[in-house]
């Protein structure tokens, strides 16, 4: 079964949108899925994304459940956001919960 993929955007309140765009976003996630989401966000919003490599994402659970996700998907992706954003100081986080992949059926 496969499960949705939930984003969540963490934001600090009392930014100007100049404070924001200037200082970009952290990006929590692991398993390669910065390729595909930090050009999205940076083509679609202007927002610079950084990923680090040092947060480990697993800790909110795991998609094969070999961890337990405490909560819901969205909860989740708004933990590890917003988690990311404290340790690195970033006015915004972004995080996904769930998997993406090929199409079962249709390869895309």
């Amino acid at each position: 079964m496969r499960e949705d993929t939930f984003t969540s955007f963490g934001y600090t309140r009392g930014m100007s949108q100049a404070e924001i765009l200037h200082d970009g976003a952290v990006l929590a996630t692991m398993h390669g899925k910065e390729a595909v989401m930090a050009p999205i966000i940076t083509a679609g919003i202007g927002l610079g994304v950084w990923t680090p490599r040092d947060f480990d994402t697993d800790q909110f659970g795991t998609f094969t459940r070999e961890k337990a996700r405490l909560g819901t998907q969205l909860e989740a992706a708004r933990a590890k956001a917003r988690a990311a954003m404290e340790r690195y100081g970033y006015p915004i986080g972004v995080a996904s919960e769930g998997s993406f992949g090929l199409h079962p059926q249709v390869g895309m």
